[in-house]
């Protein structure tokens, strides 16, 4: 018995000391930053202007394009389609040349000239924002100020530098996640093996232990139980049916939203 505890110790820590060098392995590849591509229909950048939008070279967006749209409209809300974004940008949907894309479209209103922005995500970019995480970036003062104002160049550098952190670190947890996972693996088969052990260790103790009883009173011969009577009796039940009222419409702060979670557009000012 005492072997057999013994081998069920010894067999998680061996596990768990080979999967230390797998855990402490981590390829480093160098940072893929992003350019800004941009279509400048309003013609209000120079082209000092379009390369200075792009984030740090340090910051490494993962293969995920940037673009940048100024046009003018006739209304506040006469945003882009998904389709005009895609067929303006030549962007695909399809594997294997999906494009994975953060798109900033800067309009500038015909009847007030009053500037607005729309965010629009693609591919893997749509997973690495959440909706709390547009509307902080789309809210964040040095976006909205300058992009409100008219001050595309300052307002498109910290919108897109925002982007290319948030995406950074979404890809750095996943990273984090994937080496996490040998580790919760052993852990699992240690703490399997220590309770399986233990278990089996209570059973052999227990049945050494055990006292054997003989029949005290013989109940087979004494004693017997005959149903004389049935009866069943059913509790009726109830259902209570409520019709729940739902709405489609949602707003975001500073100016609402209407994009979902989802691939498209996802919100703007």
């Amino acid at each position: 018995m005492k072997k057999t505890l013994l081998l069920c110790l010894l067999i998680p820590l061996v596990a768990t000391a080979l999967s230390v060098p797998l855990l402490a392995a981590e390829v480093t590849t160098a940072p893929q930053p992003a350019e800004v591509n941009v279509l400048d229909l309003l013609g209000i950048l120079s082209e000092e202007d379009e390369k200075s939008l792009s984030p740090s070279a340090q910051t490494d967006t993962h293969g995920i394009e940037f673009h940048l749209i100024t046009m003018q409209t006739a209304y506040a809300d006469d945003y882009l389609t998904n389709s005009e974004i895609r067929t303006m940008l030549d962007l695909s949907d399809f594997y294997p040349h999906k494009t994975h894309a953060v798109v900033l479209v800067v309009r500038m209103t015909g009847a007030n000239n009053k500037f607005y922005y729309d965010m629009y995500t693609y591919g893997d970019a749509s997973e690495a924002f959440s909706d709390h995480d547009v509307n902080r970036i789309l809210d964040t003062d040095a976006v909205y100020d300058n992009l409100k104002a008219g001050n595309v160049k300052d307002g498109a550098t910290a919108f897109f530098s925002l982007c290319a952190d948030e995406i950074d670190g979404h890809y750095k947890a996943l990273a984090a996640k994937e080496r996490r996972k040998p580790l919760v693996v052993v852990l699992i088969a240690a703490v399997a093996g220590l309770v399986s052990a233990g278990g089996s260790i209570l059973g052999v103790v227990l049945f050494y232990r055990k006292k054997q009883h003989g029949v005290t009173y013989p109940l087979d011969r004494y004693a017997r139980l005959n149903l004389t009577h049935r009866e069943d009796r059913f509790v009726g039940s109830y259902v209570t049916r409520v019709r729940v009222q739902s709405s489609n419409g949602g707003s975001g702060s500073r100016g609402g939203s209407r994009g979902s979670g989802g691939g498209g557009r996802r919100g703007g000012r």
